[in-house]
């Protein structure tokens, strides 16, 4: 039945049945009338505002494209050898049922009479293939064939859980728990830096070492392999480029002129993550995230539980156990810089920077693995739900960890020459094949250098660890060439 115009409305309205007026002439009664007048007006506006808000039937309640959807892109992948499922979901095959074994509970849905439910499976494939390529979701449907809406909704879940806790993280501890791993998962302390507590969600297990033989053990890791001793791990931090987020001015702003959100890490001797903070916004200062998250508010109040200060090996000076770090941090007592002064030829200043880029660069070679394999940071992350970046940057940080100390993935992962290496006989620098993959294509940006006035014992710290790099028990055959 076609819509009435107002006049017809006021007629059927104020009219009896066996009135035999005109609409025109019951409009010029009714308006003698003040109150049938406002009637009028009333009925008027929602006879109006019905013709607006006529709706455009859909043609289809599911395109035709995805009506043909049999997921068997999981299946073709195992057809041939592993290494076509490696490269698609950076993993292998055992490792991949492994963890969907264990967040399968968490992410399965029931069938209902309308449609089947899409697998576990294939919402897991679908996550590791957005984290390893980073396309967009369009790309993303026609390969999978399910809808944008779907992928948009079904990220978050697989990621994190109800209580946004991070799924694979989960994952990745009891499959390391289970197996007993040699090589300790060192995912041990993660923290997000939004209004949640990511601390509390995570397991005793995973916190930072608890003692200071711990501690001491990832220094002699260092010294081993780095020849840099009392050195519990390196820091850096990468602003991670994003689209601006929902309900946002300028917070994530940075000085590059993008929208970022910072991923500050500290790692270990063997290129794995042993602390994480993500989700400060791209505006704050580099020491103002450092200085925000959990790992600094511990070790203010010395909770960390770092040995005591001790000589270096030959030497009678009681020194910290420290970080090393760029210029974008302070020197202090427990954080180690490089020199920018004062760096003549023959300078032992030369020697000492030398030493700490070699301890240095397992965390610039750590992010460059990471956005060399999990190409989601190779362009900006196109989701503006903060909590799913936040979500989406933590689980690969969980995935690197895993797939490094798995022995069906750790090979694959990290292939040999990935990492930059060190000729023993002349101390030339190898660059790793990731800066070939990554260059001038990755959204991890570096932090800021800023000039600031170290207090004197930070300066005598540094001054130390020269004596020591350039005294006949510290120095090492191939220093001398950077001299």
């Amino acid at each position: 039945m076609p819509l009435l115009n107002a006049s017809e409305a006021c007629f059927f309205l104020f009219t009896p049945a066996t009135s035999k007026q005109s609409p025109s002439s019951v409009l010029i009664e009714i308006m003698s009338d003040s109150n049938l007048l406002l009637g009028v007006s009333a009925a008027y506006l929602i006879i109006a505002s019905a013709n607006k808000k006529r709706r455009k039937k859909h043609s289809l309640w599911v395109k035709n494209y995805l009506k043909n959807r049999n997921f068997r892109i999981i299946n073709d992948l195992q057809f041939d050898e592993d290494v076509l499922f490696r490269n698609f979901t950076r993993m292998s095959r055992a490792n991949f049922y492994s963890i969907l074994k264990i967040i399968e509970p968490e992410i399965v849905k029931q069938n209902t009479r309308f449609r089947e439910a899409v697998p576990a499976k294939i919402k897991l494939l679908i996550t590791l293939r957005y984290l390893a390529t980073g396309d967009t979701f369009s790309s993303l449907m026609y390969l999978f064939k399910v809808s944008k809406p779907f992928i948009s909704t079904m990220l978050p879940t697989v990621v994190s859980n109800d209580k946004n806790s991070p799924i694979l993280y989960d994952a990745s501890k009891l499959l390391c728990e289970v197996k007993s791993l040699t090589v300790v998962f060192t995912a041990r302390f993660v923290d997000s830096s939004n209004t949640k507590e990511w601390v509390s969600l995570l397991y005793v297990p995973t916190e930072l070492p608890s003692s200071d033989q711990e501690w001491k053990s990832i220094s002699n890791e260092f010294n081993k392999l780095w020849n840099f001793p009392h050195c519990f791990g390196a820091i850096d931090g990468k602003h991670v480029v994003i689209q601006k987020p929902e309900n946002t001015i300028s917070e994530f702003h940075n000085y590059k002129g993008t929208n970022s959100i910072v991923l500050l890490g500290i790692a270990d001797a063997n290129y794995c993550f042993l602390y994480v903070n993500v989700g400060c916004q791209g505006r704050i200062s580099n020491g103002g995230v450092f200085k925000n998250t959990s790992f600094y508010k511990k070790f203010d109040k010395n909770e960390l539980n770092l040995p005591a200060n001790e000589p270096l090996p030959g030497r009678t000076l009681s020194l910290p156990y420290v970080l090393v770090a760029d210029d974008a941090f302070p020197l202090t007592e427990h954080i180690m810089k490089p020199y920018k002064t004062d760096l003549n030829k023959g300078s032992p200043k030369r020697v000492y920077n030398y030493r700490l880029s070699r301890a240095r660069r397992i965390i610039e070679n750590t992010f460059g693995l990471l956005s060399s394999v999990f190409r989601v940071f190779r362009k900006p992350i196109e989701i503006k739900v903060e909590d799913t970046i936040v979500n989406i940057i933590l689980a690969c940080v969980y995935l690197h960890n895993f797939l490094r100390v798995q022995p069906d993935s750790r090979q694959f992962y990290s292939t040999s020459g990935c990492f930059n290496s060190y000729d023993t006989s002349t101390g030339e620098i190898i660059p790793g094949s990731w800066r070939e993959i990554t260059s001038g294509d990755t959204t991890l940006r570096p932090f800021r250098s800023v000039a600031r006035r170290p207090a004197t014992t930070a300066k005598n710290v540094r001054e130390e660890f020269v004596s020591y790099f350039m005294s006949e028990i510290g120095s090492v055959p191939f220093q001398d060439i950077y001299l």
